[in-house]
C-alpha cells in the first residue's frame, strides 16, 4: 500500500527548493540592480560636476578672448585653467567668415564667429562643452560718449549733446536750476542704472533733462522729484531707476487713475526704446585697458615688449627725439618741429615740462606718419611730475592722424579745422588750450581764452567721483586752463573715458587759477558712422554673444 504522506512531503521539499532559488535569485537581482543603480548615480554625479567644470572653462576662455580682442593681445588659442582643483583644457578657433551688422540705432559692428571647446576629466569621467559665439567688434568712435564706468553729465548752464551715449556703469543726469540738458539722441544707455541726481552727494539739480522719443523728432523730459511731488507721487529723485511705481490704492497694479508704472516698463513706453538700462537686459561691452597706450608692457614670460600703439606707430617721438623704427630722424625734421618748454597747470598745481610738437612743421617734413599713427611720450613723466606732450599749429593735418601718448596731452589752438581729416587723440589726460594761450599763466593767474575749434575724437582718462568729491563729469572731461566764460569751445568728435588717469591725477576744481567754463558747442562727428572715415587705429569695444552650445 502506497504512503500518501511521503508524496506530499516530496512536493513540499521541491517547492521549498524552488522558492529558495527564486528568493535567492530575486535577492541577487536586487543586489545587482542596486549596485548598478549606485554606480549609475555616482557616474551621473561625476558627470554633472565635470559638466560644470567644463562650462567654467568655456566662460573663462570667453572672458580672456574678449579681453584679448579689446587690448590687441594674442588670441589664447590653447589654454588651461584650474577650477576647483581640476585642470580644464580649452581651445579657441575662428569659424566662418566675418560680417558687418548694423543694429536699429545705426551702430555698425564687425562680427566674427568663434568655437570655444572646453574639456575636463573628473574621477575618470570626461566631459566637454562646445560653444559657438559671435564676437562683436564695434569701433568705439561710433559713440558720441562712451564710458567704461559711471558717467555723470551734470552741467550748470544749458548743454545740448548729440549722438549715441553709452556707459558700462551707472548714468547720472542733471542740469543747473533753470537750465536744460538736452540729449539729442535715440540711444541713451547704461548697463547699470540711471539716476536724476548727483553721485558725489546725492543732491538734486533744479534743471531739466530731456531726450528724444525713438522714431520721432519730439522730446520727452524726465520727471523730476518736484514734478512727481506736484501730483502727490513720492520718489527718491524723480522718474529714474529708483522709481518702482506708484500704486495709489494698493491693488497690485498701476492701471488706476493717477498711478504710474515703474521704471522698467514705463521708460520704454515714454521714449520708445531710446532710454535703456541694465533692467532692460543690456550687457557690458569690454573696452581697451590703459595698458594699450603704455610704451612697454610685460610679456607672459619675463621681460617686456612694446605696447600696441608704440609698436605700430609710423613715427615715435621720445624725449624730444623722433624715431622711424629704431632710426633717429630728428635731424631730418624742419628746425623747431620738436622743442621743450614748461607751462603752469592749475589743475596739477605745478609747472610741468612738455615736449612741444609743431604739427605744421611735421606736415612739411617727409616724416608725417604714413600709417597715420604718431606715438609720443616722455620717460620722465610720473604722477609726481606729470610732464607731457603739447601739440600746436595743428589747424591743418597733412593726413589722417591719431596721436597716442601715455602722458597728458595739451592741444594748443584750433585742431584739424581746415580740410578736416579723420583724427583722434588717445591720452592719459586731455587738456585744451585756446588760440589765445600765450604760456604766461602762473600760480594765481587766469588768462582769458578765445574761441577755439577742434575736430577730433578723444580717449582720455579722468579721476573717479567719490562721495564729497566730483570729477567734473563729461562736461569737464577735456581739462580747461583759462577763463572761458562766455567763450565758445567747439568740438566735433567723440568723447571716450575708459580708464582712470595714472599721470594726470589732479582733481577737478573750478575757478581760482584753474578755469571757468566755456560755452560748450559739442557734437558727434557723423563721419565716424562710416568705417572709411574713422581715425587710424580706432580701437574696438567687444561684446560676446552665445549662439549655440553643446554639452558632451
Amino acid at each position: 500500500m502506497k504512503n500518501p504522506g511521503r508524496k506530499d512531503g516530496g512536493y513540499a521539499l521541491i517547492m521549498a527548493l524552488i522558492l529558495t532559488v527564486v528568493v535567492a535569485g530575486y535577492l541577487l537581482t536586487l543586489h545587482t540592480v542596486g549596485a548598478s543603480g549606485m554606480r549609475s548615480s555616482e557616474f551621473n554625479a561625476r558627470k554633472v560636476v565635470a559638466n560644470y567644470l567644463a562650462e567654467g572653462g568655456v566662460e573663462a576662455a570667453q572672458k580672456d578672448m574678449q579681453r584679448a580682442l579689446a587690448d590687441y593681445l594674442p588670441m589664447p588659442e590653447e589654454k588651461s585653467y584650474t577650477i576647483n582643483g581640476r585642470t580644464v583644457y580649452t581651445t579657441i578657433e575662428a569659424v566662418g567668415a566675418q560680417r558687418i551688422e548694423q543694429d536699429e540705432a545705426g551702430v555698425r559692428t564687425i562680427i566674427q564667429p568663434y568655437l570655444i571647446t572646453s574639456t575636463v576629466t573628473c574621477d575618470g569621467t570626461v566631459s566637454s562643452v562646445e560653444r559657438v559665439v559671435d564676437a562683436g567688434l564695434t569701433p568705439i568712435f561710433q559713440f558720441a560718449v562712451f564710458y567704461n564706468s559711471d558717467l555723470e553729465i551734470l552741467p550748470g548752464p544749458n548743454f545740448t549733446l548729440t549722438g549715441r551715449v553709452h556707459t558700462n556703469g551707472d548714468l547720472y543726469l542733471g542740469a543747473g536750476g533753470g537750465s536744460t540738458l538736452t540729449v539729442d539722441s535715440e540711444y541713451l544707455r547704461a548697463v547699470g542704472n540711471l539716476y536724476l541726481r548727483r553721485k558725489n552727494d546725492g543732491g538734486l539739480m533744479g534743471g531739466t533733462v530731456t531726450t528724444r522719443i525713438k522714431g520721432s523728432t519730439d522730446f520727452y523730459a524726465f520727471e523730476k522729484q518736484s514734478d512727481l511731488a506736484a501730483q502727490g507721487i513720492p520718489s527718491i529723485s524723480g522718474f529714474d531707476s529708483d522709481f518702482r511705481g506708484y500704486d495709489a490704492n494698493g491693488d497690485g497694479d498701476f492701471d488706476d487713475p493717477g498711478e504710474l508704472a515703474g521704471w522698467g516698463s514705463r521708460s520704454q513706453e515714454l521714449w520708445g526704446g531710446t532710454v535703456k538700462t541694465g533692467e532692460h537686459g543690456l550687457n557690458e561691452v569690454v573696452a581697451p585697458s590703459i595698458q594699450t597706450i603704455q610704451p612697454w608692457i610685460e610679456t607672459d614670460g619675463c621681460g617686456t615688449e612694446k605696447g600696441f600703439y608704440h609698436a605700430n606707430a609710423g613715427l615715435v617721438i621720445r624725449d624730444n627725439r623722433a624715431y622711424l623704427g629704431d632710426t633717429d630722424v630728428t635731424s631730418c625734421l624742419p628746425e623747431g618741429t620738436i622743442t621743450e618748454t614748461t607751462m603752469y597747470d592749475g589743475r596739477e598745481n605745478k609747472y610741468v615740462t612738455v615736449t612741444e610738437i609743431d604739427i605744421a612743421k611735421l606736415n612739411e617734413s617727409n616724416y608725417f606718419p604714413g600709417n597715420g599713427l604718431l606715438y609720443a611720450y616722455r620717460e620722465d613723466s610720473t604722477a609726481d611730475e606729470p610732464n607731457g606732450v603739447r601739440l600746436k599749429n595743428a589747424s591743418e593735418l597733412a593726413g589722417r592722424l591719431t596721436v597716442v601718448s601715455p602722458n597728458p596731452v595739451y592741444l594748443w589752438g584750433d585742431y584739424n579745422n581746415i580740410c578736416k581729416k579723420p583724427a583722434a587723440i588717445i591720452t592719459d589726460a586731455l587738456n585744451i588750450l585756446s588760440n589765445a594761450w600765450d604760456n604766461s599763466k602762473g600760480p594765481g593767474s587766469l588768462p582769458s581764452a578765445s574761441e577755439t575749434t577742434i575736430n577730433a575724437a578723444f580717449i582720455t582718462g579722468n579721476q573717479n567721483t567719490e562721495w564729497g568729491s566730483y570729477n567734473g563729469g563729461l562736461e569737464n572731461l577735456p581739462r580747461f586752463h583759462e577763463r572761458w566764460s562766455g567763450v565758445p569751445c567747439n568740438i566735433r568728435g567723440s568723447f571716450v573715458n575708459i580708464y582712470v588717469s595714472e599721470i594726470g591725477e589732479g582733481h577737478w576744481s573750478y575757478g581760482g587759477d584753474n578755469y571757468t567754463a566755456p560755452i560748450r558747442n559739442w557734437d558727434y562727428d557723423l563721419d565716424f558712422n562710416d568705417f572709411n572715415y574713422l581715425p587710424p587705429y580706432t580701437p574696438y569695444v567687444v561684446e560676446i554673444t552665445r549662439v549655440v552650445q553643446t554639452n558632451n
